[in-house]
């Protein structure tokens, strides 16, 4: 077998799985473009309208083909060279000349390599693998301003991640909201090769409003609201049997595999074939914008196998409900001795407007299940099953608590279902043996707008792998929580700790304001242990009030809690596990994982319109531990310059030398220049500039897993190593950095670096302390008692390059090339020192019984500027360039 494949992925069938690439790399090309429906590409290269005469396509004249030039004009076309979607005419988005993008098909742990091309002419895009865990490479995750930099028009960008875990799972642009106009395709991950037949149902809303105009035409924008054409007011707006609000978009049509019918024209619809006797295996997503869909049969028993990555129980049923990014496995025997039957996807629709009356308008979509000894193009006459009291029809993944009684409808809601196997390890996998260390509410609703607990998500400005801090929105928690906020909203887990999470869907000030809200992890997913409805009425189906067992604390319900602290009862025996869930309106659902990828992973509702205005959140896991970047990673920023920058450009007219860094302030003398040392420690304790440590007791040099040829090491106790002339230097600096590399052999409290702070017992200048469960201190002096104080986290027995700077501004605290805090700092000068700057123990000091740290120092730097981020990425990345030139950055006085 080869060890390495690599194909440029064509328009396909669509009805049928792609071949399944089972090599180990399996590597695809993906040229994005833009095309048009109902039109054709004849031989001679010309591209012409078509339109349908009864079912077939003929080419037709527009104002610049004219019949009477062009015999071409009025021919009939094969179907099959033409994209129908739903017979109206559109551009879209093309991925290899295809709609929907062609089928990613591997084996579980593959590499998958995806060459993305833009090749659109306005848009940026990213690529989001819907399910995929991205271990080890969360910037693989291709979420825009999140975890990259929108790809730009006429570039590119190769994607590399594991595939994991196995199951049913989708692409998309994740960037804006070009996933509307025909941006993804499926991802099919097999853990082991398949012994049933399988089909692909991608199911979705189609709206003939381009995607871009549709959010331009928002009237519910989180910036600049538009006029809402294309949207329905409320008594116009379409509504489900419980009264909450289907979508306030204009229905315009749905698609199967991309293909359906609007206005009745009877395009060609998409097909399933079957031989009697057969079993088959259909896989089944959302990959719409904004309705969820009711899902049968005719004349078939579906039994559900499978949500996103995880196997369940079978269960049996007549129908489910699919919200947009959620996917679904079923089995059918095909059963019957031939015929063919409508595969049907409904909205929720029942009417319009508050409090709707059913007026018989069923919008949705069919394809037909055909089996092999049906000929002709007659389509089913089938109908779907009557539902009795005797036999009624059970429904899976009900957002609701149940359909009217007269409709003899069973509702059974996703924790009804149970996973496949539920092994000790599988609830070791999901905490379920365990107290969670965190629970955390999450009230998802419109309260103030799409939200989260109130908070509509901003997006920084470059994504979390920079150096982000400065380009985010800070959540100010008081004005969140009594007026509600615009803000990047950052919700903090520890690593690898098990986390509970709570999403309730409540609204204190407008309870029957209802919508129903998909809720999609990225980086993870989790166990579903509970799900609560709301009360609602038995014989109309209609929502009544809340569930009982949620307390909304405050009036925009920001601190949701259980109802005097009693939880419900939760399924920690076999519980489903997905990656996507639904929140009912006026109830809740209770989620259980384990944070074990660290990452910047968004976490939002996956109906289109509402994450694009804010409702979502940045779950930060791990931040310490997240990996570096790889090499030459696209990076964009805020650019901003100076007046005397671009007066010096005015004044230099021969580009003889790249001009300088021309901050405001002005430059500091010569001296204060060579203020600048690094011990590398290959050469005794001497640093590059002359300057010695001494008192350096029972610290000793070491050869081997060092950063360069040798280091420091230090054996707890006393151990110390001191800089004294550096000491009177901080005094006159106005900005400061300290670069180091730290291994840390010993968990607990101790000093790496300290200046001042003897027996006065004044505060340090400067400090670096170590701290229980890998913590690490930092913390800044200036003159006139300005304290700043940081907490980060490192790994023990691990190197880590740890920077501090301080800019006369804020003291930012940096692990591993990425900024981890930024703390407010002013002041002219640090505070004078009383003692040497050390690294270890501090002498004298007789306030701290902290001992020195037992562990290795390497690469030692002082500067006398605050290093850019791009500079401490470069110390990182590679440590041969820490001999920096002489600082020639001007200087604050």
């Amino acid at each position: 077998m080869k060890p390495h494949v690599f194909c440029v992925m064509l328009a396909t069938a669509v009805v049928v799985t792609a071949d399944i690439c089972r090599d180990p790399i399996c590597e695809f090309t993906f040229v994005i473009r833009r095309a048009r429906s109902m039109t054709y590409r004849a031989s001679n290269g010309n591209l012409y309208d078509v339109a349908l005469k009864g079912r077939r396509l003929q080419i037709v004249e527009n104002s610049f083909r004219k019949a009477s030039s062009d015999p071409i004009i009025g021919t009939f076309v094969d179907p099959n060279d033409v994209i129908t979607l739903d017979g109206f005419q559109r551009d879209f988005i093309a991925v290899n000349g295809a709609f929907r993008g062609p089928t990613i098909e591997v084996m579980e742990g593959t590499q998958v390599v995806v060459h993305v091309i833009n090749d659109l002419m306005t848009e940026g895009i990213t690529i989001h693998w819907h399910g995929m865990f991205v271990p080890n490479t969360p910037w693989m995750d291709g979420v825009g301003y999140v975890t990259q930099c929108p790809i730009p028009p006429n570039q590119s960008f190769t994607y590399r991640f594991k595939a994991l875990p196995h199951g049913t799972h989708w692409y998309h642009d994740h960037f804006s909201n070009t996933r509307l106009d025909g941006l993804f395709g499926m991802l099919i991950i097999h853990q082991k090769l398949p012994k049933l037949p399988e089909f692909i149902v991608s199911v979705q809303d189609w709206y003939h409003v381009p995607a871009g105009e549709a959010d331009r035409f928002s009237p519910n924008r989180l910036r600049h609201t538009g006029t809402g054409e294309a949207y329905m007011s409320d008594d116009d707006r379409d509504m489900a049997v419980d009264n909450s609000e289907v979508s306030m978009r204009r229905y315009d049509g749905s698609l199967i595999n991309g293909r359906g019918r609007w206005n009745d024209q009877q395009v060609a619809l998409t097909m399933y074939n079957v031989s009697s006797g057969q079993k088959y295996r259909f896989r089944v997503a959302n990959t719409g914008c904004e309705r969820g869909y009711l899902m049968s049969v005719d004349g078939h028993q579906l039994r559900v196998i499978a949500l996103e990555g995880e196997d369940t129980a079978p269960l049996s049923v007549d129908s489910f409900i699919i919200y947009p990014g959620e996917s679904l496995d079923f089995e059918m025997d095909a059963s019957k001795r031939g015929g063919q039957y409508w595969m049907r996807a409904v909205t929720l629709r029942v009417g319009k407007g508050r409090d709707p009356r059913p007026d018989g308008i069923v919008n949705g979509v069919k394809a037909i299940v055909r089996y092999q000894d049906v000929t002709g193009d007659a389509e089913p006459t089938s109908r779907p099953r009557d539902c009795t009291s005797a036999q009624p029809c059970r429904v899976f993944n009900c957002p609701f608590g149940g359909y009217p009684a007269s409709e003899n409808k069973i509702c059974l809601k996703v924790s009804d279902a149970h996973i496949g196997v539920a092994s000790d390890d599988f609830r070791t996998k999901y905490g379920l043996t365990e107290q969670p260390a965190v629970e955390h509410f999450l009230n998802w609703n419109g309260v103030v707008g799409s939200s989260v607990n109130a908070r509509r998500f901003v997006f920084p400005k470059m994504p979390f792998f920079l150096d982000y801090h400065d380009h985010i929105v800070p959540c100010d928690d008081n004005e969140c929580d009594t007026k509600g906020c615009k803000c990047t909203n950052v919700l903090d887990l520890p690593y690898n700790e098990t986390i509970q999470m709570v999403f309730t869907n409540y609204n204190p000030i407008n309870a029957n304001d209802l919508e129903h809200h998909p809720i999609h992890m990225h980086g993870h997913n989790f166990a579903v242990l509970a799900m609560g409805y709301p009360q609602f009425d038995s014989t109309t189906g209609r929502f009544v009030s809340p569930n009982t067992d949620i307390d909304c604390t405050n009036r925009l319900c920001t601190k949701p809690r259980w109802r005097r602290g009693c939880e419900p009862a939760l399924n920690l025996v076999d519980p489903p596990v997905r990656d996507v869930v639904i929140v009912p309106a006026g109830g809740y659902t209770v989620i259980r994982f384990r944070s074990t990828n660290p990452g910047f992973w968004i976490f939002h509702c996956h109906l289109e319109m509402h994450i694009m205005e804010g409702m979502g959140l940045v779950l930060r896991v791990g931040e310490d531990r997240v990996p570096q970047l790889p090499r030459h990673f696209p990076t964009c920023n805020v650019f901003d310059w100076t007046s005397e920058e671009f007066e010096w450009y005015q004044t230099n007219t021969v580009m003889t030398s790249l001009p300088p860094t021309l901050p405001t302030h002005p430059p500091v003398d010569a001296e204060k220049r060579k203020e600048i040392t690094c011990f590398t420690f290959d050469d005794g304790f001497t640093g590059t500039s002359g300057e010695w440590v001494s008192n350096s007791g029972n610290v000793g040099l070491v050869n081997g897993d060092c950063v360069s040829r040798q280091c420091a090491h230090f054996a707890g106790a006393n151990s110390r190593l001191e800089v004294p002339r550096f000491s009177a230097a901080f005094e006159a600096w106005r900005e400061f950095s300290l670069s180091f590399w730290l291994r840390n052999m010993v968990d607990g409290p101790c000093e790496v670096v300290t200046n001042g702070d003897c027996q006065t017992g004044d505060p340090p200048s400067l400090y670096v302390y170590g701290g229980w469960s890998g913590q690490l201190k930092v913390g800044m002096t200036t003159k006139g008692g300005h304290v700043a104080t940081a907490t980060v986290r490192i790994t023990l027995r691990r190197w880590h390059h740890v920077v501090v700077t301080w800019d006369g501004s804020k003291m930012k605290t940096y692990v591993d090339g990425r900024r981890m805090r930024s703390n407010a700092l002013p002041g002219s000068k640090l505070a004078s020192p009383n003692c040497p700057l050390t690294f270890g123990k501090s002498t004298g000091s007789t306030r701290r019984v902290r001992p020195s740290f037992s562990g290795y120092l390497d690469q030692v730097c002082l500067y006398n500027e605050a290093l850019s981020a791009a500079n401490i990425r470069k110390l990182k990345t590679n440590p041969s360039t820490i001999h920096l030139p002489t600082s020639t950055r001007r200087q604050r006085q």
